[in-house]
């Protein structure tokens, strides 16, 4: 779009009229127009030539002393974009559109003028961060979205669009070492962590590979080892490896313990498919909630227009209604699993019985210990999710 512009009218004066060479700016950070009007001597071809090749490429051009006067007037829809007094002799020129491109300018540079103050606020709050925070991350995504979207729509400059783009991809860089400083120290933590839940439980299943009939021991220990990964920061590699291994040393103590029924297979696989779909609510529950929060987040948006407050309204609900409907199928499904287990309860401790009552008579010497009560297989519980320094990468390096 051209912000210069060059060309011959017509002045009406006291004598009549005389011939001039105007030159036009427009200052859109200003909302103003410079009018530069040579008359006279001073309106010459060599001039006029001198404006069109260099005034209006931006560079300097020496303006006569004499026969030159500069003017400024307020552009607005409702003025004219030259002054009565004058009439533009190139009807190449339609003055009307270019006012209309005019006022767009000056919009659109208002506009960038307001991403600029709203991306430097964000930009002192991301030169000040001393650690990574998702948070920041999320704004800065939330402010790129933003001038995309302007970009696309073709509201912005595409100087103006740049100069943002290049802000944010700094600030992107600042935001990205600070999570690889956070990264190193979590994958450091993690490392000590693992090694230290690894090597207890390496000494469990070293135990195990004996027949020392402790199996209540075993299980305390597993379900400590248990309570401990809860609470360690791991990868999800990491805890995934522990937690399968930890699941595995559970089964071979039951197995040893009371050795393989038939009926106890049926109804652990059972419980392990119910267990399985227990895990898969509850992760559509926190997905849903995930998005109903943010929803709930955008609705009190301040910038917010009046249909993308209603259509947030709308989803809002549909999330609402959707965790309600999940919820209580959840339960429906704890329920079960609560009457599974203490079938299971009641099958280990009849097995329990009857493998005493058969030592007892096959044993020519009473026993020497008597044989450890029935335990419940702890419920398996579901290995965490990565924490949250490793599980937004793949996400995050992607802005």
């Amino acid at each position: 779009m051209k912000q210069k512009l060059v060309f011959w009218a017509e002045e009406a004066v006291a004598e009549g009229s005389q011939k001039c060479l105007l030159a036009m700016e427009l200052k859109a950070e200003d909302n103003r127009i410079e009018l530069h009007k040579f008359e006279g001597d001073a309106a010459t071809e060599a001039m006029e030539t001198e404006l069109k090749e260099k005034w209006t490429q931006g560079l300097v051009v020496a303006f006569p002393t004499t026969g030159y006067q500069k003017t400024e007037q307020e552009l607005s829809a409702a003025s004219r974009l030259l002054p009565e007094a004058y009439q533009c002799l190139d009807e190449s020129l339609n003055l009307d559109s270019l006012k209309t491109e005019w006022l767009f300018a000056v919009l659109s540079t208002k506009l960038y003028k307001t991403y600029w103050s709203e991306l430097s606020e964000i930009q002192d709050r991301v030169e000040r961060a001393t650690k990574y925070d998702k948070m920041l991350w999320e704004e800065l995504k939330a402010f790129q979205a933003k001038v995309h979207a302007q970009d696309k729509e073709k509201n912005l400059f595409k100087e103006h669009v740049q100069e943002l783009r290049d802000s944010l991809n700094e600030l992107f860089g600042l935001m990205k070492n600070l999570r690889k400083i956070q990264d190193e120290a979590f994958e450091q933590a993690a490392k000590a962590n693992y090694d230290q839940l690894d090597q207890g439980l390496l000494a469990i299943e070293k135990e195990l590979e004996g027949e020392t009939g402790k199996w209540d021991k075993y299980f305390e220990q597993l379900k400590g080892l248990q309570a401990q990964m809860k609470k360690m920061k791991l990868s999800k590699k990491q805890r995934n490896s522990l937690w399968n291994r930890i699941d595995q040393a559970f089964k071979l103590v039951k197995v040893k313990r009371f050795g393989k029924q038939n009926g106890d297979s049926r109804l652990e696989r059972r419980i392990q498919g119910l267990e399985e779909a227990i895990k898969k609510m509850q992760r559509s529950i926190d997905r849903d909630q995930k998005e109903l929060d943010i929803q709930d987040s955008k609705i009190n948006a301040p910038h917010a227009t009046q249909i993308e407050t209603q259509l947030r309204e709308v989803k809002a609900k549909m999330f609402r209604d959707r965790i309600s409907s999940k919820a209580e199928k959840l339960a429906d499904m704890n329920k079960t699993m609560k009457e599974l287990q203490k079938r299971l309860a009641k099958m280990q401790k009849q097995a329990a019985e009857f493998q005493k009552e058969t030592e007892a008579k096959t044993e020519t010497t009473p026993a020497i210990e008597e044989s450890p009560k029935t335990e419940t297989t702890p419920a398996v519980e579901e290995a965490p999710k990565t924490e949250e320094a490793s599980e937004n990468n793949d996400e995050e390096d992607n802005a």
